[in-house]
């Protein structure tokens, strides 16, 4: 049971820290979980090196900005490669956004999967690539309810918020099965944004 202020759960890429430099943040197994934060419940990203084969299952969360970050970098400084990174069976309230993804500094995300989820957003779920890959995003079998804070946004807090439920930028291969969303956001453009992808195969979905 973790309640805290920043991220509760991270895997972070330091393989510049170490000796050995054959050694990546892998192999990961995290379970049973009650998390309770005001930023990430999974932050999976940042550093130097490689972050590959976890499976994150079974977890509960009671409130969080983001239930999963996947960050290559933050800023040009950094270089974090993820790969087969797999969540399932969550229930999460009080959550603004499932997913947020950024590919940076020529880094990677692929193979990552989010399955029977079923969650609160408040803003844009988004996997962008600015300069890098993501390869392999498959969402299945998830429930997003959306709902406003407020209808009285400024402009600031409107492009924050995003005028998208979904929104996947310079992906290949995106897999959307059994995606069901409810609830809606105040003057949103289109439900699901599109650009410069391949690949995308949508699937049992209602949006």
């Amino acid at each position: 049971i973790i309640n805290t202020g920043d991220d509760a759960i991270t895997l972070r890429a330091c393989e510049h820290r170490v000796k050995n430099k054959d050694i990546h943040c892998e192999f990961v197994s995290i379970t049973n979980c009650v998390l309770s934060t005001g930023i990430c419940a999974f932050r999976i990203g940042v550093g130097f090196g490689t972050i590959r084969h976890a499976r994150i299952s079974n977890i509960v969360i009671k409130q969080a900005l983001n239930i999963a970050q996947f960050c290559t970098a933050y800023g040009p400084k950094g270089q974090a490669n993820i790969e087969d990174v797999n969540f399932t069976n969550i229930s999460a309230e009080n959550t603004d956004r499932l997913f947020q993804g950024f590919a940076n500094n020529g880094a990677y995300i692929k193979n990552i999967t989010m399955e029977n989820i079923r969650t609160t957003s408040t803003i844009r779920n988004y996997i962008e690539v600015n300069e890098g890959v993501v390869e392999n995003f498959n969402l299945r079998n998830v429930e997003i309810n959306y709902f406003d804070k407020g209808t009285d946004l400024s402009e600031n807090e409107l492009k924050y918020r995003g005028n998208n439920l979904l929104s996947f930028k310079g992906a290949s291969k995106v897999t959307l099965d059994g995606v069901k969303i409810s609830g809606t956001l105040y003057e949103i453009e289109d439900s699901i944004e599109i650009k410069d992808c391949s690949d995308l195969v949508k699937h049992n979905c209602n949006f």
